[in-house]
């Protein structure tokens, strides 16, 4: 399973490793010169976590905006999907899904609060 931990604690769970894979495939080609973003992406691939609510800020809020227009893009079909899996309908499908998902979570990540 991959997990995605959004800066405020909002957790995806529903993606696997290759969603989780894929889509930090996408967000390194939107920072090609950032070595922070990518020695974050070596060590979530590593455990199979982007724990963004572990990282430092300012690094954990340019992931996350990255993060949001890659899913956002991908479900509209902006971004070209150029990775040989991505080629493949089912994985395409199943790969756009869990974009789909991981917007649901980032667009309203607590279910279930208790009212203020």
């Amino acid at each position: 399973m991959g997990v995605i931990s959004l800066r405020n604690g909002a957790k995806f769970l529903k993606g696997n490793n290759f969603v989780l894979r894929e889509l930090m495939s996408l967000m390194a080609e939107q920072l090609p010169d950032d070595a922070e973003a990518d020695d974050a992406f070596k060590g979530a691939e590593a455990v199979s976590a982007l724990q963004l609510d572990l990282y430092e800020p300012a690094l954990a809020e340019r992931l996350e905006r990255v993060m949001l227009r890659v899913a956002h893009a991908v479900v509209d079909g902006k971004l070209p999907l150029r990775s040989p899996i991505l080629q493949d309908p089912a994985s395409r499908a199943m790969f756009v899904r869990g974009m789909r998902e991981l917007l649901k979570v980032m667009v309203h990540p607590v279910e279930g609060g208790s009212p203020e």
